[in-house]
């Protein structure tokens, strides 16, 4: 990935403030009657206005022009674009080799593709979609009405040009654009591929830190947030809505990327999965994999229960004495999708771009030589630390909501059929038969 070179703000829910000409943003009245530069006061809201003020999400924006002028919207045919869940998929896990990238053009409001869906919008809902892309959204934008959308490229940068500013961001990296917030996606090289899960719940918080208290973890600090930049352009323009799983677009006269000024904390921001800061065992029991969270949606009403999180798997120190390493043996009570969005190119089994999906309660664990290897090693041996190495990267979304697999995807040609092969074979307890009197 090439450096980023565009400035950032940084602070993860901070009341920020930007400019992109000096003295756009008004000094005192946040709606003026007439600006000083005859700019359109505008607000966006994440959140009732009547939510305590410490949860309240909103922002002002300063335009050139007002954005309620547009003409009437048309339906567009989205064939893999949904937000309500499949009648059913089955209860197992399966696992899809790298996605190839398009032959013909495909910007990425054509190239994304529903995966998984539960629920719906306005009902705490959430999503799993891919993308595979090689065009820019040169002349058309997206708002997505239905929920926040979290952004984890695997092959190819991305640069998000947004109503608030631009984000660059690549392999290793995540971005969140927050819900009515129109966005363009540009391909900055020969193509790009990765995944976007969204959240029909809420928006998306950096996880608690518990016990670990001030440090660890994902830092507010390292959230980097945009610039103003406007653009003020004519021409033929497409503006395009996700609302309720379909699509939606109206043409416009200009670009509508026209803010030059804003201020308020319902921006989208970016976060280098790098600079997270992992938690692990010391020593005795492995830890759960939710001690390596970076992030989550919550269910409204479902104290400790999530629509989506974000769980990290990065370079880092192993520990454990007598415990069993790695993933093991266990049915969860939410669905979970992962993806390796870094990996050395030599890497077998795994290579990057490939990902899986293990529904609820349906049990998941290690293959069979894993396991095996595993339990065969000398106390000594197995005890032994092992970095973890930093190249490599591997990332889980798991949901509470019972996600199902859209029925294009099940058909899918990168399905690895392979999976279920390789947990056959697990070494069979040797415990004698016992008759029962």
């Amino acid at each position: 990935m090439p450096p980023d070179t565009l400035a950032y703000l940084s602070g993860f829910r901070n009341h920020l403030a930007s400019e992109a000409l000096p003295g756009a943003l008004p000094a005192a009245l946040a709606e003026p009657r007439a600006h000083s530069m005859g700019l359109v006061p505008e607000q966006l809201h994440g959140t009732s206005p009547r939510a305590p003020r410490g949860e309240a999400l909103h922002l002002w924006v300063y335009r050139l022009r007002p954005s309620v002028v547009h003409a009437p919207w048309s339906r567009v045919a989205a064939p893999r674009l949904t937000a309500t869940p499949p009648e059913g998929s089955p209860p197992e896990q399966l696992r899809f080799r790298p996605l190839a990238m398009p032959t013909g053009v495909v910007d990425f409001a054509e190239g994304l593709t529903t995966f998984a869906a539960a629920g719906g919008p306005g009902g705490g809902g959430a999503a799993i979609h891919t993308y595979a892309i090689n065009a820019s959204m040169q002349t058309r934008s997206l708002a997505n009405l239905d929920g926040h959308l979290l952004f984890l490229p695997e092959a190819g940068p991305l640069l998000l040009q947004t109503e608030a500013g631009r984000l660059r961001v690549g392999p290793g990296e995540v971005a969140v654009i927050p819900q009515g917030m129109r966005f363009a996606v540009h391909v900055e090289g020969r193509g790009a591929r990765g995944f976007v899960a969204e959240s029909m719940a809420g928006p998306f918080e950096l996880s608690e830190r518990g016990p670990a208290g001030f440090n660890a973890l994902a830092d507010a600090r390292h959230v980097q947030l945009p610039v103003a930049a406007f653009e003020d352009r004519g021409g033929s323009y497409t503006l395009l809505v996700k609302s309720g799983g379909h699509l939606y677009e109206s043409p416009a006269a200009y670009s509508p990327f026209d803010i030059v000024a804003w201020q308020g904390n319902y921006l989208p921001f970016k976060y280098d999965l790098q600079r997270f800061s992992p938690l692990g065992s010391l020593g005795g029991e492995q830890a759960d994999p939710t001690l390596l969270s970076v992030m989550s949606a919550a269910l409204p009403g479902a104290p400790g229960r999530s629509a989506l999180e974000l769980i990290v798997f990065p370079g880092r120190w192993d520990v454990a004495e007598e415990a069993l390493r790695g993933q093991g043996f266990r049915r969860s009570a939410g669905a979970s999708f992962s993806a390796v969005l870094l990996a050395p190119e030599e890497r077998a089994g795994s290579p990057r771009g490939t990902f899986t999906f293990t529904p609820a309660h349906v049990t998941r664990g290690p293959s069979a030589r894993r396991y095996n290897a595993s339990v065969a090693l000398n106390d000594r041996d197995a005890s032994k630390p092992r970095r973890l190495p930093s190249h490599t990267l591997w990332v889980q979304v798991d949901s509470d909501l019972p996600l199902q697999v859209t029925p294009w995807m099940l058909a899918h040609p990168q399905r690895d059929h392979e999976l279920l092969k390789t947990l056959q074979g697990y070494r069979p307890a040797q415990v004698g038969r016992q008759g029962s009197k």
